[in-house]
């Protein structure tokens, strides 16, 4: 009897430390769509950041972390009198290369949220059975850059082709 609870609590330890290590929110998956909302301040991104999930309250934290995600990897068109941006990193396939750093970047707490501020009040549209969640937020470019520059994610802009 004792080796069955035994066994039975270190497969719960094991499934709980597994569902830990997953995002529970909807960065999991990195399901968001990022816009230009505007011009930002010296140095920083204005974007508009939808985030999807089953609830319309999404926690600021995810939104921050999908607007930096959204600069890093995917860029955004220009309209609004903005200027399209093109990603920061060159391809996609860098956040597997650099996996452990991004790991950590990401993870809940994790550095990317200092480059990220909310500016605005979330607006919230239900789509079918979820809801789609937007806010403005300033994203410090110019530091974000440098960072990853330094941590060798990108490539430095006066660096050659």
């Amino acid at each position: 009897m004792k080796f069955v609870l035994c066994l039975l609590t270190l497969c719960l330890s094991y499934v709980y430390t597994q569902a830990s290590e997953l995002k529970k929110d909807n960065t999991e998956d990195w399901r968001y769509d990022i816009e230009c909302a505007g011009s930002g301040s010296q140095g920083s991104y204005l974007v508009r950041v939808w985030s999807y999930g089953k609830k319309p309250n999404i926690p600021s934290d995810d939104m921050k972390r999908n607007a930096v995600h959204g600069v890093i990897f995917k860029g955004f068109s220009g309209d609004r009198g903005c200027t399209s941006q093109k990603p920061m990193a060159a391809s996609p396939a860098v956040m597997e290369e650099k996996a452990d750093f991004f790991k950590a970047f990401f993870a809940d707490g994790g550095t990317c949220l200092k480059y990220a501020d909310i500016v605005g009040t979330p607006e919230i549209i239900k789509v079918g059975k979820e809801y789609k969640v937007g806010v403005i937020v300033s994203v410090s470019k110019d530091v974000l850059r440098k960072d990853l520059e330094g941590a060798g994610v990108v490539k430095s802009l006066s660096s050659g082709f």
